[in-house]
């Protein structure tokens, strides 16, 4: 009976790892001084990891990120934010 209590935890944990569009959240695909690109699954919270990531980005800069341009492909969306 354990057994079949562990089974949804072991689940979830396997896919906090994974690639965007399969359990995973996010992923940067862009970044440097000015800006950085990321591509979020909005279906498991990406918007809110995507948007943490880009503010510590920027903040090694010492700057701030604003969201510009927004890229749906079916079910991810790649966001840009400018380190500003």
């Amino acid at each position: 009976m354990r057994f079949l209590l562990l089974i949804p935890v072991l689940s979830l944990a396997a896919c906090a790892g994974a690639p965007v569009g399969w359990g995973g959240t996010h992923e940067v695909t862009l970044a440097n001084e000015r800006a950085i690109s990321i591509i979020y699954d909005p279906m498991v919270g990406g918007y809110a990891a995507a948007n943490k990531a880009a503010t510590a980005h920027c903040m090694n800069y010492g700057r701030s990120p604003v969201p510009t341009n927004k890229v749906k492909n079916g079910v991810l969306t790649e966001q840009v934010f400018e380190c500003r």
